[in-house]
């Protein structure tokens, strides 16, 4: 299984449930990707201490690019700000 079908999905604003957020973070814990689009799917959805679990997961992770990072910072502030 690839990142890329989830990515998709949630894009698209399909269904998508738990279990398939849980089958995607296990797909490798360690990465900070699933988390942070775990994290953007909760929050899309107004659902901030859920996205701010998930985000607060994924900055913990190596992130490549410092763009990254700092959106996802910036999210998890939006978060905090919302709850």
């Amino acid at each position: 299984m690839h990142f890329q079908p989830f990515s998709i999905k949630l894009k698209s604003k399909s269904t998508i449930t738990k279990n398939e957020l849980d089958e995607l973070i296990s797909l490798n814990k360690n990465y900070y990707y699933p988390w942070f689009l775990a994290g953007n799917f909760y929050y899309e959805r107004k659902e901030f201490e859920l996205a701010l679990s998930y985000f607060s997961k994924a900055i913990k992770l190596e992130i490549p690019q410092e763009s990254t990072s700092n959106e996802i910072r910036e999210l998890i502030e939006n978060c905090r700000r919302n709850l």
